[in-house]
């Protein structure tokens, strides 16, 4: 699972790395009409010299820069520690949007799965924060020449991701850069009509948006030739000739948490997919760096797909309890064994079919549950889309509780939402101090702990308190250096009926906000 943590708040278009309200009163006009310049800019006969200073990297191969048309550009790279030049690796290019920068990706948090992937990830800077110059498309020309003369990179696994303006940039290389890129992965961005270039040829396409996205509206703005986000998918479906025809042959691939993803099959292993928000805005949207990591990876199509059965996996876990992890796989007929990971650290495998595998006594902890299957030629295929559980003491609920807030940050990010038993929700307070959470249990019950699982945006004072009639309250837990992520507290018991969440002191400039409470009841 995808944390919507600081990664989700970076997409905003004028403000990098800020949690903000959006506006569009010029916004859209802006970036439009830069996208437009760029695309004539970029179009027109250019008699610059283009010659290229080579590839420069830093010393940890942190950034880079290569000449062009005598001036310097460059931007954030990540190499996997794994990678020694013995074997080939995918490029993918990760596209900020306008007003900000390479290092304005990082917190998607890409870097993770490309030591899993064998990802080199690039990050460049767009010229004055903006994908606007007429050298963007001889910059990125260039920096797929470099990068193949440095690294060992497939060319049949060259991929451009990006949200926003970086979003629409993508789609305008694809269609400028034609064979050049395997996949594409727009996330909160649009085709423009005036980049529709004739002649584009197949590619992948992978198209992510919030039907409320204000910014690159999802039903498209036409007096801007900004087309709607299904019609941007249309577009791309009649260039990969992808599930043409009445019906339309489609298959679904995501129906949850407001999620609904359906994907197209075209010619050639070329699939064009859109996977739409009911709610999420103008951001990097939850678990997209998941969804776009699997549609790259598996495109081109790999020897096997590996995915877990996340209906078989539990969100929540005793500490000392099992949880049966069972693969699905593309080839069970050609795989070998699977290999099982917990945060990395390998838990087991599993050699016969269908593979699964009982996952004992994890511990306390927040795990990522990953899988590699070897094939009968000892190829090792790692698994995508990778599940979350929390593993934690017993817990109430959710059936049975409530929960009211001293405030909402807005309707989407309600009280109930703390204590739905869903690690993709969450509750999150307005913008201010103190506030609280308060859950009803529906009866008095002796409780000896508490579970917060924070969001980014966290309390660095806080305080758990209980009470069996909701007028006078009694602390339990009191925490003045809090840093977030998740915290087990425990107490001596103590009879309850409510149990009160109070923040004092927020660390970051957002509200409180938690995806999950858990309350664990006493063993007495």
């Amino acid at each position: 699972m995808y944390l919507r943590s600081s990664s989700a708040r970076s997409g905003c278009i004028l403000r990098n790395m800020k949690k903000t309200r959006f506006s569009t009163s010029g916004i859209l006009a802006s970036l439009i009409l830069a996208a437009f310049l760029a695309l004539c800019l970029s179009c027109a006969e250019r008699e610059e010299d283009l010659t290229s200073g080579g590839l420069i990297l830093s010393p940890d191969a942190s950034s880079f820069t290569v000449r062009l048309a005598g001036r310097d550009r460059g931007g954030s790279l990540f190499v996997p520690a794994s990678y020694n030049g013995t074997r080939p690796y995918s490029l993918v290019f990760c596209l900020h949007g306008a007003g900000g920068n390479g290092m304005g990706c990082l917190p998607w948090g890409f870097n993770r799965l490309a030591e899993e992937l064998d990802f080199i990830m690039v990050y460049p800077d767009g010229a004055g924060l903006r994908w606007d110059s007429p050298d963007d498309i001889p910059f990125f020309t260039m920096m797929l020449v470099e990068f193949k003369k440095h690294f060992v990179i497939d060319p049949a696994r060259v991929y451009v991701t990006g949200h926003s303006a970086g979003a629409i940039q993508a789609y305008e290389l694809a269609a400028a850069l034609p064979r050049q890129f395997a996949a594409i992965a727009p996330v909160a961005g649009a085709v423009l009509t005036g980049n529709a270039v004739e002649g584009a040829l197949p590619v992948s396409v992978l198209h992510i948006h919030a039907v409320d996205d204000m910014e690159v509206p999802y039903n498209g703005a036409s007096e801007w030739g900004v087309l709607s986000a299904p019609d941007s998918v249309a577009w791309w479906r009649k260039v990969n000739e992808a599930g043409l025809g009445e019906p339309a042959k489609s298959e679904v691939f995501c129906d949850s948490e407001g999620m609904m993803g359906v994907l197209w099959h075209g010619v050639g292993g070329i699939d064009t997919a859109a996977l739409f928000h009911k709610t999420g805005g103008h951001t990097w949207l939850p678990m997209a760096t998941e969804y776009v990591a699997d549609f790259l990876y598996n495109h081109p199509p790999r020897r096997n797909s590996v995915r877990i059965d996340r209906e078989r996996l539990p969100h929540f876990l005793k500490e000392d309890g099992t949880a049966t992890v069972v693969p699905i796989l593309s080839d069970a007929g050609a795989t070998k064994r699977v290999e099982y990971f917990a945060n990395g650290k390998k838990i087991g495998e599993s050699s016969k079919k269908p593979f699964a595998f009982d996952w004992q006594n994890p511990g306390k902890g927040l795990f990522t549950i990953s899988a590699r299957a070897e094939m009968s030629d000892g190829t090792k295929i790692p698994s995508t889309l990778n599940p979350t559980v929390l593993a934690a003491p017993p817990a109430l609920g959710p059936e049975g509780l409530t929960a009211i807030s001293s405030s909402d940050e807005n309707e989407a990010l309600r009280p109930e939402f703390a204590i739905d038993g869903d690690l993709f929700t969450r509750w999150s307070s307005a913008w201010s101090d103190p506030q609280t959470l308060t859950i009803d249990l529906g009866s008095s019950r002796k409780v000896e702990g508490v579970t917060l699982y924070w969001e980014q945006a966290f309390a660095r004072t806080y305080r758990i308190l209980v009470s069996e009639t909701g007028a006078s309250w009694t602390p339990v837990v009191s925490e003045d250096k809090g840093k977030g992520g998740i915290v087990f507290h425990s107490f001596a018991p103590a009879p309850a009926r409510y149990v009160r969440f109070e923040g004092l002191t927020r660390e970051t400039e957002w509200g409180h906000s938690l995806w999950e409470v858990l309350v664990h009841p006493s063993a007495e």
